[in-house]
């Protein structure tokens, strides 16, 4: 009976050893084939964050931009405000030019008839 026993140990041992290189093989695959779809994951995981990052930075540009914009509005505004007094302030210059003109013309006229009745006296020249 002990011998009985030894043979089916031996043969349970034969058993479990010839076994094992294809059970270790599969172990080890189902072990790569894990650690692939970890590292797959972890890939995954930097690229969606290095995506979200370009994400952030182009808000960031358009908020850049926007403030770029209004400021820009901003300044027209202003300048086309200027730009409306220069000419307020030209047209009425352009006007006191035209009455400071008209009152020496007339100034004229009156001195050259005051000349007129004085007589012929000459002119000093």
């Amino acid at each position: 009976m002990r011998r009985i026993l030894l043979s089916i140990s031996g043969l349970a041992l034969a058993c479990a050893t010839s076994s094992s290189p294809t059970h270790l093989s599969e172990t080890q695959r189902a072990q790569k084939d894990a650690q692939q779809g970890y590292q797959d994951a972890a890939n995954s995981q930097k690229h969606a964050s290095d995506e979200q990052q370009k994400a952030e930075q182009a808000q960031l540009d358009v908020y850049a931009a926007e403030k770029a914009l209004a400021d820009a509005h901003t300044r027209l505004k202003l300048q086309r405000s200027k730009a409306a007094e220069a000419q307020r302030e030209a047209g009425q210059a352009g006007r006191d030019s035209q009455e400071s003109s008209a009152r020496s013309q007339d100034e004229a006229t009156v001195l050259q008839a005051g000349d007129a009745n004085a007589g012929s006296a000459p002119v000093p020249r």
